[in-house]
């Protein structure tokens, strides 16, 4: 494990609180890459949820069968995407939210974004 992995996973564990960032109910076991690695997708928190299961099961698992409405709720992104700009979908962190590289979160507002979902 990098330097730079080890302190993103840590980032993304204490914005979770040990907690699945998605459905806020389960305990979060897994680090979730928005943009996959396979696809580029760098060791950041802004690229990372800290959700339950594994790809097959949980959250994650959810997320992997149904790439389709991940995009749509932010827990996946396309590669030409900025993920720092896209906004997800977390129940834990109250609804629509920013993730950032410091492992902090903020409101998305429909009003004032270009994004839409």
């Amino acid at each position: 494990m990098t330097a730079q992995e080890q302190k993103v996973r840590l980032l993304t564990k204490w914005r979770s609180g040990g907690m699945c960032e998605v459905c806020a109910v389960q305990r979060a076991t897994t680090f979730h890459h928005r943009l996959p690695e396979g696809q580029g997708g760098p060791w950041r928190s802004a690229n990372g949820l800290h959700v339950c299961g594994d790809g097959t099961v949980g959250c994650h698992g959810w997320i992997e069968h149904h790439r389709a409405r991940a995009y749509e709720r932010g827990w996946l992104v396309h590669s030409w995407d900025d993920f720092y700009a896209v906004p997800a979908l977390l129940r834990l962190h109250g609804g629509w939210v920013y993730l950032h590289w410091d492992g902090k979160t903020t409101t998305y507002d429909r009003r004032t974004s270009v994004w839409a979902p």
